[in-house]
This record gives structure tokens, C-alpha cells and sequence, in this order.
């Protein structure tokens, strides 16, 4: 619809063109007015294909996490994973929300993002000492960082959002 709106100052003109050919000579006015409308409906054909590739690569992109709730693995969008869930990466995931570490295979997390460092660093399950630095947490898998090797479980312990239930039993302490 939108090739239609763009295009109709050259639309209009060529319509004008085209009528005024038209009593002159129907077989040439006939010609160009195939002609015009041949182009707009292949105009509005390729706009209507781009669109649903588009809306495609967008249904492609929107990240989703693989969880473990209630003994029964699924995958649901990364917006709805919530303190307390079970989480599973493989290799190839971005970490949905910054997950304690309790089970990993030759783990390894792309950190780069948060830390600046060129290589992934090899994450662990060990119980690490209270006084240890944020980025020496190697117990912890971050938010947006990529897997680059190997699989784990972790438990979601920060999404980043506020929930309102949570902090209203909060102000009883």
C-alpha cells in the first residue's frame, strides 16, 4: 500500500499522460497504461515480500531461554524469566539473566561485553569466597554474555526489573 502512496505524483502524472495519448492513439495509450499499472503491482508485490521478511528476521531475533520449572523443561522469551528459575545454556545461547552457576560441562562465557577481555573466560560451580570482585566471580553467568563452549545449569538470581510484590515484602523487614 505504501508503493501506492510514494509513487502517486508519477502515478497521477502518468495517468494524465496516458488519457490524453489514450484518445490520440488507443493502442500506444493502451501500452503505457499496461505498463503503469504492471509497475506498481510489482512494486506493491516486492513490498509485500520485503514485509514478511522483515516480520520473519524479527520472530528469528527475539531471544528466548530454555528453562526447567516445575520438573518440566520449556523455552519461553527471555522477558519472562524470573528469580528463582532454572536455567540451561548450551552453546551458541546468550545468557538471559545473571544466573549462580551449580552445574557445568567445559563451560566457557564470552564476557567481553562486561569485562573488556578478548577470550571467554572458563566458568566453574565452586563456592567462592565473600570478598571476591565481580568480575572474578567465576561461579556466575551474566546477562547478555554469549556461551561459547560447553553447557550448564544456573539458577536466575538478577533479571534486571523490579517486581513490585517482592520489594512490598521487603518493607516489612
Amino acid at each position: 500500500m505504501e508503493s501506492l502512496v510514494c509513487h502517486s505524483p508519477t502515478f497521477t502524472r502518468a495517468v494524465g499522460l496516458t488519457a490524453n495519448n489514450y484518445y490520440s492513439d488507443y493502442i500506444e495509450g493502451g501500452v503505457i497504461t499496461a505498463v503503469i499499472i504492471l509497475n506498481v503491482l510489482i512494486g506493491f508485490y516486492q513490498e509485500f515480500q520485503a514485509e514478511k521478511k522483515m516480520d520473519s528476521l524479527r520472530a528469528l531475533s527475539s531471544p528466548s531461554a530454555t528453562v526447567l520449572r516445575d520438573g518440566v523443561i520449556d523455552t519461553i522469551p527471555s522477558g519472562e524469566v524470573i528469580p528463582g528459575d532454572i536455567v540451561l545454556i548450551k552453546t551458541g545461547d546468550t545468557v538471559p539473566a545473571d544466573l549462580r552457576l551449580f552445574e557445568s560441562m567445559n563451560l566457557e562465557c564470552d564476557e567481553k561485553i562486561l569485562t573488556g577481555e578478548a577470550l571467554p573466560v572458563a566458568k566453574q560451580t565452586d563456592v567462592l569466597d565473600e570478598d571476591v570482585g565481580v568480575g572474578d566471580r567465576l561461579n556466575m553467568a551474566y546477562s547478555s554474555t554469549t556461551v561459547t563452549k560447553g553447557r550448564g545449569k544456573g539458577m536466575v538470581v538478577f533479571t534486571g526489573k523490579i517486581y513490585p510484590r517482592l520489594l512490598s515484602n521487603l518493607a516489612y523487614f
